[in-house]
């Protein structure tokens, strides 16, 4: 059962989700879902996903606000035919996508795939759809070089795509990835970026602030209501001396640039003494706050989310708010947070949470430590981020990471997808309920959490009441599953933000 979240009289069960990946492949392995809804209907919900079993990339799409799901045919991306992991023992394995709607109707889909012929090398493409995922164009962004060998393999992968929402069109769009090199070469793992002013169409040479190398992560970029680009990245720490000692900080950096990226002022945003994990940015509907989200182990005992914000552009951040609710220092791990934001500016953040595995961390291992069962939690904000709701599970069924891509098999760690509306929050994850030890199957599924507009009380904020609404259909050959939404009664919503 999920935590009362209103009166005592009124709460809410476990939250079902529905299955949006199609294949029935018995060792099928859906990761790294991205989500986006449409700004023209929102009932129009698209779920992104690569199935890393079969290195291919697949778009879901709901006309009935995520009850269900139909794939599309997707982009042709010629001869980049694999979406999967990079290929060769030395390259880095890690996946994530971008999916983000323009204000225009503009569905962008920034993905990381490689001609089977480069040796390993790895390219971004973007793809764009001007009606709703039914036809695509192209552009590639950073395409890796053909090596001669491939111990020389270049691998531009885990990108992320922003478009600018405030400017006119064409719209500017910021593609940004990660860059990494067969270990061999002892070189770092890099954080590029690229820029278009013609709506994603062409894109002006790549560029990198500052030579720091970001480990696991690639940039996060957003842009304000001036128009100036943030660049966000946390530095890898240096290596522990030694096994059981005091981990290294990483350090977060912010470079903002006023001229479309030709320069860059780089910044520290703070969290200097502490371990954490890629920070997510976002920004104000109406470009006049930046918000920032991260995951961190600063005490002493597990990692926990963090937020917060700056209002004058970057030049200062106030103190970070711990967004997950459960007793501090319970040695239970909340990891890899997203964040979106709705047109009327509420803030929604999810993330993986193990709060209910009943293994604890380990005092030596506080930084990489996972358990067996983990769920994706949610908190949101309707005060531009001073304070957040209490915590509410999405998931209807814990997600056994013994099997999917979390063991050794893969051991890929792969953040939840979320992508916010005024009436809504959609929620998408890896699931590996239909999966087993033999098959270790891994789908994506997805649920909503809703706002209704005819509000009569407040939650979370200063107390209040959450339902459970749910209701049954089919999926596929017969296969019957419920799927939920969380029906949160809150005050009324504000008028979105003009554009």
């Amino acid at each position: 059962m999920a935590p009362a979240l209103g009166q005592e009289e009124e709460r809410v069960g476990a939250l079902p989700g529905v299955r949006v990946s199609q294949s029935t492949l018995i060792t099928r392995t859906y990761e790294g879902p991205a989500v986006a809804i449409s700004p023209e209907d929102p009932a129009r919900v698209f779920v992104a996903a690569a199935d890393i079993q079969t290195n291919s990339c697949h778009i879901f799409r709901s006309n009935d606000e995520g009850r269900t799901f139909v794939e599309l045919a997707g982009p042709d991306f010629g001869e980049f035919t694999d979406c999967g992991l990079n290929k060769g023992a030395g390259l880095a394995q890690n996946i994530r996508m971008g999916l983000v709607f323009d204000p225009d109707g503009v569905l962008y889909w920034a993905v990381a795939v490689a001609d089977p012929a480069a040796l390993g090398g790895r390219s971004v493409v973007l793809a764009r759809s001007e009606d709703g995922g039914d036809s695509w164009d192209t552009t590639v962004v950073a395409e890796a070089p053909k090596p001669s060998k491939p111990e020389d393999a270049v691998a531009n992968f885990e990108p992320d795509v922003f478009v600018d929402s405030l400017g006119d069109a064409p719209r500017t769009v910021w593609v940004s990835w990660r860059r990494s090199f067969d270990s061999s070469s002892e070189k770092p793992t890099e954080g590029w970026a690229a820029v278009s002013k013609d709506g994603g169409k062409t894109f002006d040479p790549e560029v990198r602030p500052f030579e720091k190398n970001p480990g696991f992560d690639a940039p996060h970029l957003v842009m304000d209501d001036e128009g100036a680009t943030y660049w966000f990245q946390r530095e890898v720490p240096p290596e522990q001396g030694e096994q059981g000692g005091e981990p290294n900080p990483s350090p977060m950096f912010m470079a903002k640039s006023e001229d479309d990226g030709a320069s860059w002022d780089v910044s520290e945003v703070g969290e200097e003494e502490v371990v954490l994990e890629e920070p997510w940015a976002e920004v104000a509907p109406d470009g006049s706050n930046l918000y920032l989200v991260w995951a961190d182990g600063r005490s002493g005992t597990d990692v926990d989310v963090f937020f917060k914000r700056s209002t004058d552009g970057g030049e200062t951040w106030e103190k970070a708010i711990r967004v997950n609710d459960d007793p501090p220092n319970n040695r239970k791990q909340q990891k890899w947070p997203r964040m979106s934001v709705a047109p009327n500016g509420r803030i929604d953040i999810a993330w993986y949470d193990y709060r209910n595995d009943s293994k604890l961390v380990p005092k030596d291992d506080i930084e990489f430590f996972l358990g067996d069962l983990n769920d994706v939690y949610y908190s949101f904000s309707e005060d531009d981020g001073e304070s957040f709701s209490r915590n509410l599970r999405v998931t209807d069924v814990a997600i056994d990471r013994t099997i999917g891509t979390y063991n050794t098999q893969y051991f890929v760690e792969v953040p939840p997808g979320i992508a916010s509306a005024d009436d809504k929050a959609f929620h998408a994850w890896s699931d590996t309920r239909l999966g087993n030890e033999d098959t270790s199957a891994q789908d994506i599924f997805g649920t909503a959490v809703t706002f209704p507009s005819d509000a009569d009380s407040t939650l979370g904020l200063s107390g209040g009441s959450l339902l459970l609404g749910a209701e049954l259909f089919l999926i596929g050959a017969g296969l019957a599953l419920f799927i939920g939404t969380a029906v949160i009664r809150t005050r009324a919503r504000r008028s979105a933000a003009a554009s």
